[in-house]
């Protein structure tokens, strides 16, 4: 609604965007960028704006004006391109307002001050915790991991009793990655006060068949390499679990053909082993919401849009389960469609290494959700297949549905 209202903004339209760089003008001013465009939008608000205190006329507005970024950042090469974003922040913030609601970036952002407040450390010691636990540490910003060290009791000052399970390269965005041109994923830990930290790297796969941590780790190669050091390793996890199916990729003429024999297929699975056990996940989210508004599917699933709604599976009955990959994390299914790896997802930018990450994370994120059966579909109508499927084809661990078709004659 921000970008929108700005987009009707004369004087930003004509001449404010016009001083931009030919990357931000054309995502700004072209309706097919839109949605890449918004989704960085929010990632540079929740991992440099909000996270920082980042505000027009302030000590670090100026300096976010003019420092140097980094790689993993939003690609904003000039000075003009940075004031947009703040402008585009300003309106926002102020929409939030008119609706009276915060958004999670900014309650962290309060939170994180009120736990170096005079009252919270008084509170410590009865208050505060002696171990704990996070899981899927690579959905939190800079900002929420900030939150951990202050929450342990007073008495606590060598290593802090944190045990945290994370995998980079199921971040969809970049929360994990740091926000200061000194921090690297490979020493955040430091960098917000935890200290010295023992490093126990998880190499057995329970979840998925051979075959499907096969195809995973040739996914794995196409992930660009973004000076992580250890912290972005090989997949090496090897597999504990019977031998299955190959992975097989299905190529639809038109988005209509797909989502017909996908969601038929899906339906006559989650007759046999229950919806609960079948998941359609989309990688692509302008076409996961476009289905959502489809009549011919309706009925057919119950839809997971929100990390809130993941209680719904309990109530599938005989229908799929229908998601992003984002909202599923931590959940395992028997089989796994993942539709919509298509090249359209990235040809928007294709240049932009974020971009690229995040979708690379995406298709593996939901890759990964498979137990058993690991389906993938794409569109022509769409670009076909991302080329960041090539290896998996090229080396055997994910078969064109055409070819599968020829090997059992």
């Amino acid at each position: 609604e921000a970008l929108e209202e700005m987009k009707k903004n004369t004087k930003i339209r004509l001449k404010d965007v016009e001083d931009c760089s030919e990357n931000i003008k054309s995502k700004f001013l072209e309706p097919d960028k839109q949605e890449g465009f918004v989704r960085e939008i929010m990632n540079e608000f929740a991992c440099v704006i909000d996270a920082e205190y980042i505000r027009f006329g302030t000590e670090k507005g100026d300096k976010y004006l003019s420092s140097r970024r980094e790689t993993w950042q939003m690609d904003l090469p000039n000075k003009q391109d940075r004031i947009l974003l703040l402008q585009i922040y300003e309106k926002y913030c102020k929409n939030l307002e008119k609706e009276a609601v915060l958004s999670v970036d900014q309650m962290i952002a309060d939170l994180n001050r009120y736990l170096l407040s005079h009252e919270w450390r008084q509170l410590r010691m009865t208050h505060g915790y002696d171990l704990i636990f996070v899981d899927e540490l690579h959905f939190f910003n800079r900002a929420e991991r900030m939150v951990f060290h202050n929450l342990f009791r007073k008495d606590i000052d060598r290593r802090l009793p944190l045990m945290m399970a994370y995998d980079l390269k199921q971040g969809t965005d970049d929360r994990f990655l740091g926000l200061t041109t000194t921090e690297q994923g490979s020493s955040f830990f430091g960098a917000i006060g935890l200290g010295a930290s023992e490093l126990v790297e998880l190499t057995r796969n329970f979840r998925s068949t051979p075959q499907i941590s096969a195809f995973l780790s040739d996914l794995d190669g196409a992930f660009p390499a973004l000076d992580l050091a250890g912290e972005w390793t090989k997949y090496s996890a090897a597999s504990s679990r019977k031998h299955g199916d190959t992975p097989i990729l299905y190529i639809f003429k038109t988005n209509k053909e797909l989502i017909d024999e996908i969601f038929k297929q899906a339906g006559k699975e989650a007759k046999k082993r229950g919806g609960k056990n079948v998941a359609i996940i989309c990688v692509s989210e302008e076409m996961f919401v476009a289905y959502l508004d489809a009549g011919r599917i309706k009925g057919q699933y119950v839809s997971v849009s929100s990390r809130d709604e993941v209680s719904a599976i309990r109530n599938c009955g005989k229908r799929c389960v229908f998601s992003m990959p984002e909202y599923v994390s931590g959940l395992q299914f028997e089989i796994v469609y993942l539709i919509h790896a298509d090249k359209r997802e990235i040809m928007q930018d294709p240049d932009n290494i974020g971009l690229r990450r995040r979708f690379v994370s995406r298709c593996y994120l939901g890759a990964s959700r498979a137990s058993d059966f690991l389906t993938l579909a794409v569109s022509l109508e769409r670009g076909g297949e991302a080329d960041a499927l090539a290896r998996p084809i090229k080396v055997g661990s994910l078969l064109v549905a055409g070819e599968v078709i020829r090997n059992n004659n």
